[in-house]
């Protein structure tokens, strides 16, 4: 996670912007443009899901074109 991610806080399903990661002994928190520190583990990374969401459409594509002869 870096600076500018996109996340969604988990505790509240409210979207917030990323200013930096702080790793103390025994939590991480992501602490956000909004000045609200949200533990790691209560976070979901929406650039991450954008990009599973591209890879799973990617092998749908391809399972489409091997199995009905399409191209996309």
């Amino acid at each position: 996670m870096k600076k500018g991610d996109k996340i969604i806080d988990v505790r509240d399903n409210t979207e917030h912007i990323v200013e930096c990661v702080d790793v103390y002994d025994e939590v991480t928190l992501v602490f956000t443009e909004g000045k609200k520190y949200i533990p790691i583990n209560q976070s979901i990374n929406i650039n991450q899901i954008a990009d599973e969401l591209k890879r799973v459409q990617m092998i749908a594509r391809k399972e489409i074109e091997q199995k009905f002869g399409i191209k996309f």
